[in-house]
């Protein structure tokens, strides 16, 4: 469909917790998932599992993500300029 475009993906992995934390939350989050007991949709995406998930990759700490964002923003720069040089 794009056979004229040249495609290049970008990617950074920011830490937050331990493995152990992540798998937990994971493990979680999918359990409720697989085997929730829940009605509607909108009860499943309320589950603390899934704000537990949310929290494990993005906590809420102003100071963080600042710092994430930032970096983030440095690195595609770099990124950009090597790519245009």
């Amino acid at each position: 469909r794009y056979d004229h475009i040249k495609w290049l993906a970008l990617t950074q992995e920011f830490g937050t917790f331990k493995p152990i934390q992540v798998l937990q939350a994971s493990r979680a989050e999918n359990r409720w998932t697989q085997w929730g007991k829940y009605m509607t949709e909108i009860e499943a995406r309320r589950h603390w599992s899934r704000e537990q998930m949310l929290r494990t990759f993005n906590p809420r700490d102003v100071v963080w993500q600042y710092k994430i964002t930032s970096r983030g923003r440095a690195v595609f720069s770099i990124a950009r300029q090597d790519l245009c040089s």
